[in-house]
């Protein structure tokens, strides 16, 4: 975070499986920005989920943020991707979890 309160993310595309090609953009947030570009977010490119964690009156709840992150990959190849095979999302060279809709 920065000093007005938006965020630098960069993105690349790690080219893990030799037929799998990335599109040529994705979308976080509301912006779009190609593999290997640079992207400001700022407060409305962030989603906000309140999870209350207990009764209402008198309970505690927490405030959740997100990113929603949009890609396509492409499976030039003959073959199957291998069973299992999933995507992973990095921030600060810490996996993150991926809720999909």
């Amino acid at each position: 975070v920065n000093s007005n309160q938006s965020y630098t993310l960069q993105v690349s595309f790690c080219d893990l499986l030799p037929d799998i090609a990335a599109g040529e953009s994705l979308y976080i947030g509301a912006k779009t920005v190609a593999w290997g570009g640079i992207v400001c977010l700022n407060d409305t490119d962030i989603n906000q989920a309140l999870l209350a964690t207990g009764p209402y009156l008198g309970g505690s709840a927490e405030l959740h943020y997100g990113l929603t992150i949009g890609y396509v990959e492409t499976n030039n190849g003959l073959a199957d991707v291998p069973s299992g095979w999933t995507s992973r999302v990095f921030w600060d060279n810490m996996q993150v979890p991926i809720i999909e809709e």
